[in-house]
């Protein structure tokens, strides 16, 4: 049997990226960042990081690993983790239990340090079954969410607040949790936060760019309600160049937002798929996560689709427009064309009616020499006969005039033909 050319891929996609397990007591912490323009791509990172790797004497990940694991220096049981993505990087790395360096050096952080940090979260495990008062008074109490999970195995709070460091903070109390499960529930925290981050950052280029589309919307509004009043071809072809000039300007906004917008909607699922999955229930001190979230992801999100509607109903509308003015241009070129017709058709009819006019004459003028050559041609014998050269004549003519006339239908029939 022969392997389809895809087959190592796919089996290496489903188990890309494994669950690290996370120590309990321990501080989870992860940065997100998303290379821009000017900044190495994905694939140059993961190159940058399998060179830092052999430097520090640690594993070198294979190319294009999606993720890789490696102990941190000096700290038994506390590892660093590197997720590439398609089109950002997580640095996520645990460490002891209130650790207050946000940012070591031993980490690998110098690989991502000049590129655009997107989000920071830090999550505290703590090794109780309830979350004590202490770790609630971390939060504001206006945005504070306490949620039970696991069927009230487990609790977790947030604010989803920045501390000094930049990071969004939770705390997590899963002591009646497997490791594995502990493990797996901070993953999800730390993808709704990364998620939840990069969803939101279609919203800034859609909110620039509401201006310049209500501009645009009122021009096609303006062209459309000069249709009825436009007469002459002239106008028509103006009103024509100026949609196209419209249809450019909104092709080039909808270019603009297009990736973002799409990027934006693709993560906005994920968020609500790990949000379903964690089954949160609010424990009436604060809201329960996956309603405060959705509360500010949902209105951005359908703030993208409006956008999109906008950009979409606006193409429609500069298409709908320049296909009435075609159409009418259409009809007038017919109706002139129509008219040009009539014109060389009665052009036509006349010259038909002069050639005629002109073969009857010709007819006329042919018998008239025809006759006079018969006249001299003939004088001899009438004079011999003792004819009289008038009557001779006088018989002569109608014959003449026939043949004449026989004559050139014949040859109008061959030209005919």
């Amino acid at each position: 049997m022969r392997d389809h050319e895809h087959r190592g891929a796919i089996r290496e996609e489903v188990h890309a990226r494994p669950v690290v397990m996370v120590p309990e007591p321990a501080r989870l912490r992860r940065l997100v960042f998303l290379p821009g323009p000017g900044d190495p791509g994905v694939g140059a990172i993961q190159a940058m990081l399998a060179s830092w790797c052999g430097r520090m004497g640690l594993d070198v990940p294979e190319p294009h690993v999606r993720q890789h694991s490696f102990a941190r220096r000096g700290t038994e049981g506390c590892s660093v983790t590197f997720e590439f993505h398609n089109e950002f990087v997580t640095l996520t790395w645990s460490s002891s239990p209130g650790e207050a360096e946000a940012f070591p050096k031993d980490i690998g952080l110098e690989l991502v340090a000049d590129l655009p940090l997107v989000a920071a979260v830090v999550i505290d495990l703590l090794a109780e079954a309830a979350l004590p008062a202490a770790a609630l008074s971390h939060f504001n109490p206006a945005s504070l969410c306490h949620v039970g999970i696991e069927g009230g195995a487990a609790q977790i709070a947030t604010d989803l607040v920045e501390d000094g460091d930049g990071f969004v903070r939770f705390f997590l109390a899963g002591r009646n949790l497997t490791p594995l499960r502990r493990s797996i529930i901070a993953r999800r925290l730390l993808e709704v936060e990364t998620y939840s981050k990069l969803t939101l950052l279609g919203l800034p280029p859609v909110r620039a760019a509401g201006g310049e589309l209500t501009a645009l919307e009122a021009e096609i509004s303006q062209i459309l309600a000069r249709l009825p009043e436009i007469d002459e071809v002239g106008e028509a072809q103006d009103a024509i160049k100026g949609l196209n000039g419209l249809a450019q300007r909104v092709a080039v906004v909808n270019d603009r937002l297009n990736y973002r917008v799409a990027a934006s909607q693709a993560y906005g699922q994920i968020v609500s798929d790990r949000l379903r999955v964690l089954h949160d229930e609010a424990t009436g001190n604060g809201s329960n996560i996956s309603a405060y979230v959705d509360n500010r992801v949902g209105p951005a999100l359908r703030t993208l689709a409006a956008t999109e509607k906008r950009l979409l109903n606006a193409g429609r509308r500069i298409e709908r427009a320049a296909m009435m003015l075609n159409a009418r241009n259409g009809l007038e070129l017919e109706m002139q064309n129509s008219t040009i017709l009539k014109t060389i058709s009665r052009t036509a009819r006349s010259q038909y009616r002069l050639q005629r006019t002109v073969e009857g004459l010709s007819v006329i003028a042919i018998t008239y020499y025809l006759v006079g050559i018969l006249g001299y041609a003939l004088s001899g014998p009438i004079h011999a006969l003792g004819w009289d050269k008038e009557w001779v004549m006088a018989a002569v003519t109608p014959l003449a005039l026939v043949a004449v006339f026989v004559a050139s239908r014949f040859l109008w029939r061959g030209h005919k033909e």
